[in-house]
């Protein structure tokens, strides 16, 4: 039993690992070349299937920059897309208010994290899967504001050095 359980905290460590070089990828731009003073895009490799987050309710998040190269996510948006149990899919936006934005910045010293840092879209997504979890529903208008953090949030948004 102790083994299989070693056995899926392994494998959710790896999902967690892929996730986050796919998010980081997100941020990347493309790779451009010159050629004959000509610029060419240089094609990237295919797209390996999206990794999605699954709640215990039936729920499924999957990151929209994992499927469309050409949107960024940052604390004033998050993008997702969301299936319900039921199979409908909706496209939900996370957005961090200013005061959660000015908290986790202050708590970055001494220099302040990005907006456009990898951080936001993971805590989003964290925030999202409870809220999918707790709620069993969308977000109204499909959009979820975070104003207050947690005690929990802080602990993550401190660095370790």
């Amino acid at each position: 039993m102790e083994s299989m359980t070693v056995q899926v905290l392994l494998t959710e460590l790896e999902t967690a690992r892929e996730s986050l070089d796919r998010a980081f990828a997100c941020l990347v731009p493309t790779p451009r070349i010159l050629n004959n003073e000509r610029r060419l895009s240089v094609n990237p490799a295919p797209r390996d299937p999206t990794i999605k987050f699954v709640t215990e309710n039936g729920f499924t998040l999957e990151r929209v920059c994992e499927r469309e190269e050409s949107v960024t996510d940052s604390a004033s948006g998050c993008h997702f897309v969301v299936r319900g149990p039921n199979d409908e899919e909706r496209r939900v936006k996370v957005t961090f208010g200013e005061a959660a934005i000015r908290l986790v910045q202050s708590l970055q010293s001494p220099v302040p994290l990005s907006l456009k840092s990898p951080f936001w879209l993971r805590f989003a997504e964290s925030h999202l899967a409870t809220y999918l979890w707790q709620e069993n529903d969308y977000p109204p208008a499909e959009q979820l504001i975070i104003d207050a953090l947690s005690e929990e949030d802080l602990r993550q948004a401190i660095p370790s050095h």
